[in-house]
């Protein structure tokens, strides 16, 4: 392709890191201007998003709920139509994927520490440690994830070390059982005070859980969807060409944005 065949560019406007934000979005700028090509600026939490529909034959219904999780975001969405979002909760402080990558910190695991702690778990007991389900019965659709941060902290200075492999083990799979389960309730509740959803997806890089993706698809009844490929799960290009794709919204030349509330 040359960029005779582009009649569209995308890229991520935020929120996220102000130096990549800062490239990305400039060399998107020149390129319009150098080619007068309309550019359009994607918020980074829509484009994990609209990752469900890449390499997929998946269609939305509308409305849908969205659960992104992220090593930095933890939001809940009604999906009402192409570039039309209701926010329902976000996190408050830490999202999932920071709780799996601090607590595989404390076990001396390399970065990024979620997908260690997922193969670990596979041979563990969930039922071993009592992790708290924070905000389970908070009015809301907000999450916390600090407070599993420090009972794995306590839990793991009352264990001697060095650790045996069945302790790391047990400890990996009660913290994934905590979070998913965590993040299932808020779902439920949702779908019962909206019976008007019509389908649920889930995207960002923690959607790539495996445990996450088999308790979801145990528990919920509406039609399911996360990224098939899981390469799409963290952040890519492709999914913010996808949303801009769908919603086809040119803003002109953009700058950077860090509140999406």
């Amino acid at each position: 392709m040359t960029m005779e065949d582009i009649d569209l560019i995308a890229v991520t406007q935020g929120p996220g890191l102000i130096g990549s934000l800062l490239v990305g979005i400039s060399c998107a700028n020149s390129l319009s201007l150098a080619h007068n090509i309309p550019v359009m600026g994607v918020p980074h939490i829509w484009g994990h998003m609209y990752a469900n529909l890449l390499d997929s034959d998946t269609e939305v219904e509308f409305p849908a709920l969205v659960l992104t999780v992220s090593g930095g975001h933890n939001d809940l969405y009604i999906w009402k139509s192409h570039g039309e979002f209701q926010l329902l909760g976000h996190t408050l402080d830490d999202a999932a994927g920071e709780a799996f990558d601090k607590c595989g910190r404390l076990l001396d695991l390399d970065y990024p520490a979620g997908p260690k702690v997922s193969a670990l778990a596979l041979q563990g007991d969930r039922k071993a440690y009592d992790f708290p389900r924070s905000m389970k019965n908070k009015p809301g659709y907000n999450f916390s994830f600090s407070g599993i941060k420090t009972a794995f902290l306590y839990t793991l200075e009352k264990e001697t070390l060095p650790l045996s492999d069945q302790t790391k083990q047990n400890l990996c799979a009660s913290l994934e059982e905590a979070i998913a389960e965590t993040l299932l309730i808020k779902v439920q509740k949702a779908c019962k005070e909206f019976p008007e959803i019509q389908q649920i997806h889930l995207s960002g890089g923690v959607s790539a859980n495996s445990h996450i993706r088999n308790m979801f698809t145990k528990n919920i009844s509406l039609p399911l969807f996360f990224p098939e490929n899981k390469k799409y799960c963290t952040d890519n290009a492709a999914m913010i060409a996808g949303a801009a794709y769908y919603i086809d919204r040119p803003t002109g030349f953009v700058s950077p944005q860090f509140d999406f509330s």
